[in-house]
């Protein structure tokens, strides 16, 4: 992959979830509506070229920021207002 490639990727319609916690829910979202939903997301890291405790916080901030917030968001997604109900009478 050249460096053009690797950076056409972390553009916001590329493959790669890389930055923030707010930055990687975004594309994730986009991901989900892009695919008109998703059940998961599987994120792969290399353990070659992340030092220990770096590779340990990313997968802190996915379970305890990314996850939650991207239930969140597709859990008011689903949410929608309540239609008046007509009462019905039998005759």
């Amino acid at each position: 992959m050249t460096r053009g490639h690797f950076n056409a990727q972390l553009g916001p319609t590329g493959a790669l979830l890389v930055g923030d916690p707010e930055t990687v829910v975004e594309k994730a979202l986009q991901v989900n509506e892009a695919l008109d939903g998703i059940s998961r997301l599987t994120f792969q890291m290399s353990v070659a070229a992340l030092p220990h405790a770096k590779m340990l916080r990313a997968i802190e901030l996915l379970g305890t920021k990314v996850a939650p917030m991207v239930r969140n968001s597709l859990a008011s997604s689903w949410l929608e207002p309540a239609l008046p109900t007509k009462a019905v009478r039998a005759v």
